[in-house]
């Protein structure tokens, strides 16, 4: 859960409720936002409560309104083996050799990098990276997959 800090209290957000100006928004997919003013509902933990009240008659989050690939695209630059697994080439800024990095991507989740090495040294380390990262993609897909568990959240002092 995403913790969000109002007036020094400290909130654990389920997914899909967010802080927004002054009061809470349940932002569900595929369904009109729900704002709840601090000014209507008398300060911001009564507008968390009803934001979270209503975000829970919403139920668990359990699939996905997307699928996910299952094989990888045909026209990609640097094929890998595995869908949401991409090797980059890196130039820093002063430096003569180029970085390889392999990117993990799922969706809804934050894009996760792993280091690789240079031009001289990637050669080397590039399966036992390419096998780490799969193993991060299938623990990222596994954790988008399971049902969001938004039963309770209540706030806390900081």
């Amino acid at each position: 859960m995403k913790k969000t800090t109002v007036n020094g209290v400290m909130y654990l957000c389920p997914t899909y409720l967010v802080r927004a100006g002054d009061g809470w928004q349940v932002r569900m997919p595929d369904e009109p936002t729900l704002f709840f003013s601090d000014g209507v509902y008398g300060g911001a933990e009564e507008s968390f409560a009803e934001a979270l009240r209503a975000r829970s008659l919403k139920g668990p989050i359990s699939g996905l309104s997307y699928p996910l690939a299952d094989r990888e695209r045909k026209n990609k630059k640097r094929p890998t083996g595995i869908p949401g697994v991409f090797l980059c080439e890196k130039h820093p800024k002063g430096k003569n050799v180029a970085e390889y990095q392999l990117q993990i991507r799922v969706p809804g989740i934050p894009i996760r990098t792993l280091y690789v090495g240079t031009t001289n040294t990637w050669g080397d380390r590039y399966q036992e990276k390419l096998s780490e990262a799969k193993r991060l993609h299938q623990q990222l897909t596994l954790q988008l997959l399971q049902p969001d568990s938004t039963g309770g959240g209540s706030p806390m002092v900081k």
